[in-house]
Parts: structure tokens; C-alpha cells; sequence
């Protein structure tokens, strides 16, 4: 469908920019009713969204008897005051960056196809624009999201907070039975003096919730009971099940981690890929390499060549563990723990076939890759905490299956409330 919207667009029809002329739909004075008579016209560029870059010829009416001026509207419909892109282009930018997490450069590639050429600064410029007219009209529609709320009864207000390093805090609150986006504010912390104010605006706004839910935050515990004394208040489980499992599984995945850092395993691969494959993956017979695999005799000069075909196989595969995980974050996805498993099974697979190869070359590029990794697979502190962490992150796993939350079969990635607060993050290039 966008593709045909696309074809059938105008930005690409014109080989110079169109003239379009605007003027006010008024030909009388709407208080005294006299004949209005032309005041000015001007020219400026600007740009929409289904044409592209235009000139439009505005012509400014006015009334000589009550002295007034009446602009075109249709134009003010269009563009912003004091602005030459269209509204529609902004909200195409919003959409882009905060709904498909589209960088400035795509975003600006996109805008391109449709003949709109504007600098990469102006699109975060007005990507910023974009969430101000939002917020504007969101504190609109106030109203009318308090009438939808009373409708179905009242409104159950979550609230959580997210930040980045030493950033401020942005604290977010939805109504849990209607998705609604209540409030948002940007705070320098999470404290108690500064979740109350917010917490109040939401009452004064909406009334007081049939249920509060929140994490385990001092902050947020503290400001719900003062404004929301008798409010029954409940714990996320979401947030509750990822602390308990940050307090059980921290400690050794620190340990794996650092080690990981400390041997610098990940550059190595990287290396050894570059320097023996080129980053190149050719043709490989699966039953030749399965049957490889299998074999306990002295390779011949043929197998050598698909024994390098597995190690760039393994490699590869090892490195794609650092990806492992749904998008629920720490402790749920676990990623340094995978690589460091699967790691160690490519160690032992290189070691089969360390001593059964002919090939001299291929024999090399086997000692050297389990060299790089001989180092982490020794390590013992390492492979202690891999063994404890193994143990409790299945007693965990046992606890998510048990509470049905963030489970490692979904594919759903963040929750509802996280995918809103990342929402604020302008994505760069």
C-alpha cells in the first residue's frame, strides 16, 4: 500500500517546484460584512508531504473598514506558523524516529524519495517539534481521556521511571485497563519531593485510581502512600521477579562478564575471522561436514578444507551468542553467559580436531584459535561461577515459569510501560 502511495505522489511528478496559491475563503467581512480588499501577497517555499518542495503565493486580505487582516487558512492548515515544513512531514519524522526507530540518515533518506531535502539537523529539530505538539495535544484531550476513563469504570495507574547513567529521570504513568498515557514528566531524580507533585496532577486530573501498581523504588513506594493513602498499591511482578533475580544470579554474572573483558576473547574471534575468512562464508556441504564431524579418522587433504569451513562456522556461531535474549534485559537475557558456553563447546570441538589434520595450514589456524581461547577456558574462578550460575539460573527460570512472566519462548520483547519510556530516546546516527 505504501508503495503505491508512493507512485502515485506528487514530489515526484514536478521537474520545478509548483506555484500554488492560497487566499482566504472570505470574500466579506464576517462583523461588518464590507467587500474585503486585497492587502498583500507574498511568496515562500515550503514543503508537504505529497508534493514536495512548492512556492506558495499567499494572498492577505483585509477589511477597510474594520482595519483587519485575514490571512489564507488553508495554508495555516498546512504549515506551521513561522515554518516552511508542513505538518504532515512532521509527523512522518515523529512516526519514523519514535515508532520504527528510524536514525536521522534513514529518516532523511525517506524524505528524499518523496523530492524533500532538508538537513539532518532540521530533522532533529523537528523531531523535537513533533513531541511538543504532541505533549500540547495530549494536554488537550484531557478531558475526553477522562471521560473514556470513567466509562469503563475508573483507571488502574502503573508508574515506573527509567534513566541513563547520571541523566534525568523520565517518569511515565499509563492507565493498565486502557493503555492510556497519562502523564509524563522529566525530573533530575527519582526522589520522593519530586514524584509527589506529578502523582497530585494525576489525581487533580483523573481522580483518585482504583489500584496503583509500581516497582520496589523507596521513591515511589513513599510518594504513592501519601497521595494515595487508602489506594490499594501493588507490586509489578515484572519488576519484582527481575530484582530477585538481579540479587540471585548478579555476583557470577559480573564474574563471566569481566572475564570475558578481561581476555579480550570477543576482538580475538573478530580477528581471526578477518585475518583467516575474510569475513566471507562459502558454499558448505552440510552432509560433508556432518559426516566430518563424526568421523575419528586422520583427515585427507579434502576434509582439512571443511574442518576450516566448521571453524568459521563455530566462530561465528559463538559470536552470535553475544545477541542471545528477547529484549527483557538482565537477568531474563543473559547473553554473556551463552557466549561463555558456547565458547567452551567450540574449545573442546577445535581440540577433536587438532591433532587429525594434515594440512598444515588449517592445523595452524586450529592451535592459534585455541590458543586465543585457552586462557578463558583455564580459567577457573571463571568456570566456578559459570557452574553456581548455571544451578541458579534454573531455579530462576523455574520462578519465571512459575509467576508466567517473561518467559524465554516470548518474543515480545520489552514490556508496555519500557517500550513507552524508550519512546524518548531520539536515535542518532
Amino acid at each position: 500500500m505504501d508503495e503505491v502511495a508512493n507512485s502515485l505522489s506528487l514530489s515526484g511528478v514536478f521537474t520545478q517546484k509548483p506555484v500554488v496559491h492560497f487566499k482566504t475563503i472570505n470574500t466579506h467581512c464576517p462583523d461588518c460584512q464590507s467587500v474585503l480588499k486585497v492587502h498583500h501577497t507574498d511568496t515562500r517555499k515550503a514543503y508537504s508531504l505529497d508534493i514536495g518542495v512548492f512556492n506558495a503565493h499567499r494572498t492577505f486580505m483585509h477589511c477597510p473598514d474594520c482595519n483587519i487582516v485575514y490571512p489564507p487558512e488553508d495554508f495555516e492548515n498546512i504549515v506551521p506558523k513561522y515554518s516552511n515544513v508542513g505538518y504532515d512531514i512532521i509527523v512522518f519524522i515523529g512516526r519514523l524516529i519514535f515508532l520504527k526507530y528510524h536514525t536521522l540518515r534513514e529518516t532523511m533518506q525517506a524524505l528524499e524519495e518523496r523530492n524533500i531535502h532538508i538537513s539532518s539537523s532540521e530533522v532533529a529539530y523537528l523531531a523535537q517539534k513533533f513531541i511538543i505538539y504532541l505533549s500540547i495535544l495530549h494536554k488537550e484531550a484531557r478531558t475526553k481521556l477522562k471521560e473514556q476513563i470513567q466509562r469503563k469504570g475508573g483507571y488502574i495507574l502503573h508508574i515506573d521511571g527509567t534513566s541513563e547513567g547520571a541523566s534525568p529521570h523520565l517518569i511515565s504513568a499509563i492507565d493498565e485497563i486502557s493503555n492510556f498515557v497519562l502523564a509524563n514528566v522529566k525530573v533530575p531524580g527519582e526522589s520522593k519531593e519530586q514524584v509527589v507533585p506529578f502523582l497530585k496532577e494525576i489525581s487533580e486530573q483523573y481522580g483518585c485510581p482504583l489500584a496503583v501498581t509500581s516497582d520496589m523504588g523507596r521513591a515511589l513506594l513513599s510518594a504513592i502512600a501519601e497521595v494515595f493513602p487508602v489506594t490499594p498499591h501493588y507490586i509489578c511482578h515484572f519488576h519484582f521477579l527481575r530484582d530477585l533475580g538481579k540479587d540471585l544470579l548478579e555476583e557470577q554474572y559480573s564474574i563471566i562478564r569481566n572475564t570475558l573483558k578481561k581476555y579480550g576473547i570477543t576482538s580475538q574471534l573478530r580477528y581471526r575471522l578477518r585475518y583467516y575468512f575474510e569475513n566471507k562464508t562459502g558454499d558448505i556441504n552440510v552432509s560433508q561436514i556432518n559426516e566430518t564431524i563424526k568421523t575419528t579418522k586422520r583427515l585427507n587433504g579434502q576434509d582439512c578444507q571443511i574442518v576450516k569451513q566448521i571453524c568459521h562456522i563455530l566462530i561465528l556461531w559463538a559470536l552470535d551468542g553475544k545477541n542471545c535474549g528477547n529484549g527483557f534485559g538482565f537477568p531474563f537475557d543473559r547473553p554473556h553467559n551463552e557466549f561463555y558456553r558456547r565458547l567452551g563447546l567450540v574449545y573442546r570441538k577445535l581440540k577433536s580436531f587438532q591433532n587429525q589434520c594434515d594440512d598444515n595450514k588449517v592445523s595452524k589456524m586450529i592451535t592459534k584459535l585455541t590458543d586465543d581461547l585457552s586462557p578463558l577456558i583455564n580459567d577457573k574462578e571463571c568456570l566456578e561461577a559459570y557452574q553456581i550460575f548455571s544451578g541458579k539460573e534454573k531455579v530462576f527460570d523455574k520462578l519465571r515459569h512459575a509467576l508466567s512472566i517473561a518467559l524465554p519462548t516470548t518474543a515480545n520483547g520489552l514490556t508496555t510501560m519500557e517500550k513507552m519510556l524508550k519512546l524518548r530516546q531520539l536515535k542518532t546516527e
